[in-house]
Parts: structure tokens; sequence; C-alpha cells
């Protein structure tokens, strides 16, 4: 018989095919409702398929990590000639086909991107999903068949094999989960019989009991941490025990060492135990005769936070505890925890056998209606009174910048022009080094009018001197000696003045050249963009320098109305008042300071409301990591108050204002 193709009824060998196909479903079929191992049921699956269709062998490709991987074959090797290139494309192939979630034929000698069939086999692929979501691809090495309904007919065979694999997954996964469901319901109900109990011992006893019937172990044994080690106190199946049993203090022993190193033990290889745990294992085996033994500490919180208070013991006498126990025995430590540290907490508290009855009473005090009223009073009366007595800080909020203590603002020292910024922002300067430099029109101008004075008068110097020296050889009369005399020291009088002016104007050209007035980093912000041929006047700023190695401070503004808080606080607190801050490049930390001083009087902010400047400084004098001009958001200790005030004082505040205006 050909798959795919009509055949008479009568057809001796169609019908021991369509026999054998129906055997070997109905085979697949039992198996699937069957106790089977997903690896045994998907191997049954790919010989039956192989041998239905006579193909040549096949592969049951695994998705579970994500990538298809090989999980069970049937002569892989001579189907691909032991080729890992070829094994790779089949892998690419198997990924495409669970992506796209359908059944596909790729013939031999195909490519198709970067998906190609090299080998001599016509590949049938089908995949197995279980809620949308692939598990597996089982691809089938088939002899090429151009007959295009056979090829179908080998496509609805595999794809009906698979339906079957879906129906063994469904029904797994529904069992599956049936056991959580009845896990959830036996934790449940050890948690509720724990919490029924108030000492404890009778937690403990709960806690063992539902163990035992929760778990196929033999005996499950709960123990508290104490000071001095670990004690028993409770066994499941056992009312009383002896203290003093060796068995019970082998125990106390093992589980003082495990939950001194929090970490659970599972008694499969002693050998690889550490030498103080393994004497510990030993004595208590040999013992009690335990096969199967794991102790898992119970503890309480997370991290940092977790705290062990106690272990669970679970033993079996005839056998090792399979792998399959541990999450269940995990969930019902987890479960056990939070009950059994309550139980302990309630303990320690002193005079707690005193206590209960009282607690008793009031709680009969509190049920009867004509005690409400009563209830009420003394409440409120004890609100006021804590509000009235109860100290508490009395803070001052404020809002600024984080600003190095070293830094220096470079100004024009002329009218003129930005014609070269030679540091760009971040960049590390040191004392003297050039930040840019101007172009004064102005100063040129100036410079050439006193040169060409000063040509004019050296001229006129030299004319004067030489005029002298022909009268003096000519013998002209001393009254023109005299004048001549006296306009060469005019002369030179001159020259000297337009010297210094000269110098002053170099001076002034060599201004224009700005240098760094201290060693630290240029942190105006885009300098070379905001500066470049720019027109600027005498005293403008134009970079900041500021030593970001050396001490910090926060400029704070404090609202007007609460600056009368800080000045008493400043004046009544001898010592300087402390500051709480974060800043907003780094919020999670919180830092100190302290005051350093407090502006003498009221300034407007940049938003233009009347504000006191406080100037504090971080505790170290250092703020590591963080940028100048950092908004800081801090709070100022101002003195201890009562707790009504420091919560109500706003309010209080805002009464008398409105009252007396």
């Amino acid at each position: 018989m050909i798959l795919g193709q009509p055949s008479s009824v009568d057809d001796p060998s169609a019908s021991d095919a369509l026999r054998q196909i129906e055997a070997a479903l109905d085979e697949l079929a039992g198996l699937a409702r069957g106790e089977t191992t997903p690896a045994d049921f998907h191997g049954r699956l790919l010989e039956r398929t192989v041998n239905l269709l006579s193909a040549a062998g096949g592969v049951v490709w695994s998705l579970a990590g994500g990538r298809p991987t090989v999980e069970c074959q049937l002569h892989l090797d001579h189907c691909l000639a032991g080729s890992s290139p070829e094994l790779a494309r089949h892998s690419q192939i198997a990924a495409q086909v669970a992506q796209a979630g359908e059944a596909k034929l790729v013939p031999p000698a195909f490519r198709d991107g970067a998906i190609g069939n090299a080998s001599p086999w016509l590949l049938i692929l089908a995949p197995v999903t279980l809620a949308g979501k692939p598990l597996v691809v089982v691809e089938i090495f088939q002899r090429p068949d151009s007959r295009g309904g056979v090829q179908q007919g080998y496509l609805r065979l595999l794809r009906t094999a698979c339906d079957l694999a879906e129906e063994f997954h469904r029904g797994r996964a529904l069992t599956t989960l049936d056991e959580r469901q009845r896990e959830l319901a036996g934790l449940l109900q050890l948690v509720t019989a724990a919490q029924q109990a108030r000492d404890p011992r009778g937690v403990a006893t709960a806690i063992a009991s539902e163990s035992r019937r929760l778990l196929p172990c033999d005996r499950v044994t709960v123990l508290a941490r104490r000071a001095r080690g670990a004690v028993v106190l409770a066994i499941s199946g056992t009312e009383t025990f002896d203290r003093r049993a060796g068995v019970i203090r082998a125990l106390e022993k093992l589980v003082a060492v495990v939950i001194a190193a929090d970490e659970p033990l599972w008694l499969a290889d002693k050998s690889q135990l550490p030498p103080q745990l393994a004497e510990a294992v030993e004595t208590f085996v040999d013992d009690s005769h335990a096969r199967g033994l794991a102790i898992l500490p119970l503890a309480v919180g997370q991290d940092d936070q977790r705290e062990v208070i106690g272990a669970l013991v679970c033993e079996q006498f005839d056998r090792e505890l399979t792998a399959d126990l541990r999450p269940r025995c995990e969930h019902l430590a987890s479960a056990s925890s939070l009950p059994l540290a309550n139980a302990l907490e309630l303990e320690a508290i002193p005079l707690r056998g005193l206590l209960a009855p009282v607690g008793r009473s009031l709680k009969s005090l509190r049920e009867s209606r004509r005690w409400q009223w009563a209830g009420g009073f003394v409440l409120i009366a004890a609100v006021v009174l804590a509000l009235w007595l109860i100290p508490a800080e009395l803070t001052v909020s404020a809002r600024g910048e984080l600003w190095p203590r070293e830094r220096r603002q470079v100004f024009a020292s002329a009218d003129g022009i930005v014609v070269e910024v030679g540091r760009p922002d971040g960049s590390e300067v040191n004392a003297g080094d050039v930040l840019a430099r101007l172009h004064s029109p102005a100063l040129d101008l100036e410079l050439s009018e006193v040169l060409g004075r000063q040509r004019t008068a050296t001229e006129s110097l030299q004319a004067a001197e030489t005029e002298q020296l022909r009268g003096e050889q000519a013998g002209g009369s001393s009254l023109e000696r005299s004048q001549l005399a006296a306009r060469i020291e005019t002369l030179k009088v001159e020259l000297r003045g337009l010297e210094e002016q000269l110098a002053i104007v170099r001076r002034q050209q060599a201004d224009l050249t700005l240098k760094s007035p201290l060693a630290g980093v240029v942190i105006t912000w885009d300098a070379q963009r905001q500066l470049a041929s720019r027109p600027v006047q005498r005293g403008d700023a134009l970079l900041t320098v500021a030593n970001l190695a050396g001490p910090w401070e926060l400029l704070l503004d404090v609202p007007d109305r609460h600056a009368s808080y800080v000045i008493a606080a400043r004046r009544e607190t001898p010592g300087p008042l402390v500051v709480s801050y974060q800043i907003g490049t780094d919020p999670a930390t919180i830092r100190r300071g302290q005051v350093e001083r407090i502006a003498p009087a009221t300034q407007l902010s940049n938003d233009q409301q009347p504000v006191l400047r406080v100037v504090a400084l971080p505790d170290g004098g250092s703020v590591p990591r963080l940028r100048p001009g950092a908004t800081v958001v801090a709070k100022i200790q101002c003195g201890r108050r009562s707790l009504g005030y420091v919560w109500l004082h706003d309010v209080w505040d805002a009464l008398r204002t409105w009252l007396v205006l």
C-alpha cells in the first residue's frame, strides 16, 4: 500500500498496512494514557513511526533549553554520516518548524535562505505543542518519493503520531497540576494546624504530624534553635521521647552544625561532606539506622535579615530520599518557618503568663458597648498627652546646590571679542594655564595712537636737540638757548608719559589672555560654542574653574517663613547645627553635614521668593563622584520640641498669622 493513494478494500497488503498502523497508533495511545517518562515515550514514538513509514531513521529534538537539542534518535549517524555541520542545519530546520508550529516536508538538496537540507533524505517534521508552546519536534529521514500524494500521506501519519504525543503531555500537565493542588491544600492544612497552637511545642507537633502525612517519609522531626545549639521539639508519631537518648543528642548535635552553616543537608554521599559534619552525620546514622536523611533549616527574613530559628528533619529507613522529594521538602520548610517563629517570639515575651489574663480581660471590656465612649476619651487624651510630652527633632526643609569651595570665575578684562577658547568644559587645568584669548579693537587703536604720538615726540626731540647743537656752534643768544632747552625738557617729559601709557596699553593687551586663577577643572558648559567669536564687555563672567578634589559646600535656601527656626536654633545651640541631605545625582544616599554660616539678611532666590541663604559643609569636607551644581534637598535640625509642635507648627503659624492680620 502506498500512503496518500486510494486502494481497494480487498487488497490484502493494504489491509495489513492499515492494521499495522492502527495497532501502532493504539499502542502509542495506550502509552500516552499510561505512566511513563517523556524520554521513554518519545523513544517509543520515534521507533514506531520510523517502522510504519519504513524510514531510514529519525530524531526527536527537545526545545526545553530554547534551542533544539537531540533527545533521542534512531540511526542518526547513518543518515547524516556523522556530519556535525549537517546536524546543525537540521537543528535550524527543527527550530523553524517549532516557531511556525506546523508540520513541514523538506526535500533533499533543498535550500531556502539560511535553512538547507544537504542530505539525500526527504525530511518529514512535525512539532509537538502544549498550550501553544512547542515542546519537541519529530524529524523522520525518509527515502525520497516524487509522488506528492505519498509525501502527504507520510506527513499525515507523523502529524497523527504527534497528536498522540500532545495528548500524552496534556495528561502529564493535568497530573502535575493535580499534584500541585493537593500539595498546596496540604500546605494550607499544615499552616492552619500550626497556627491553632500557641506554644512552640504545639506548633512543632502540628508541623511534624502534617509533614509526615504529606511526605513519604518514615519520620519527621522539628527542632528549635537555642543559645547552645538545637533542641528537639516534636517527633512525628511520638507524643513523648527521652531527651537523654543517644539518638536525640546525636540529632541535636548534627542539626546545630547544619543551622550554623545555614545550608540544607541531603544524605547522598558522606564522603563529600566536611570532616566535622561527616563525623556528626556518621554518629547519628549509626544510632538511627536511617538510609535517607534531609535536614532543612527553618528561617525567616531575606538576605542580610535572614534568621535561622530551627530545622526540619526527614528520615527514611528502608531507602534513600529521591530527588523529586527535594522541592516538596523545601516547600514544607518554607511554610513551617513563620508559624514556628511566631510561637518562639511569643514564648520570649517576659511575664507572658501574667499578661495573658489581663489581655483577655481587656478583650471582654472592648466587646462591651458601655466602654466604647470611655475608651474613645482615653484614646484622645493619650494622643493629646503624647503630642505634648513626647519630644521630637524639629527640622526645617531647604533646597540648594552643591559646589566646591574653591571655585573662581574668569571675567573679561576689557571690551572685545573672544577669538580663542583654549580649554573646553571638563578640562583639568593648572594655575596660570591659558583659558581664552580676547581681541580688543579699541586697545589696538589706542596702541597705534600712543605709538604715533611717541614717534612724533621723538622726532620733535631729535629736531630740538639738533637745533640746540647748531645754536651753540653759531653762538646764539642766551634767550634762544634757554627756550630751546625748556622745549627739549618738555619733550622728554612727554616721551616718559607716552612710554608709561604704552606700558599700560601693553599690559591691558596682555590681560586679554585669560589664565586660570587656580588648579582645577573648567566647569562651564559648552564654553567653546557659547564664547567663540562672541563680543563681551569688561566684567562679563566667561568661565568658571573649580577644584573638585578640595572641600565642598552646600548653598541652601531656607524659606522665609522657616528662617526664624534656623536663626533661633543657631543662637541657642552651642555647637553647629546638623544638616542631613540628599543629592539629586545620588538620591539613594543620605549624608550629613554642619551649618557653617548664615546670611545676615534675607534675599530673593532664582524664582523670586524670599529665602535665607545658609552655607553648610559636608562631613569629611569632600563629596566624591558628584557633580558641581547638583540639586540638594536638605533638612536642618533646629533642636527638640514637642511632637505636636513638630507636626503642626506650620498650621499653628498659619492660624496665628490669620488671627493677627
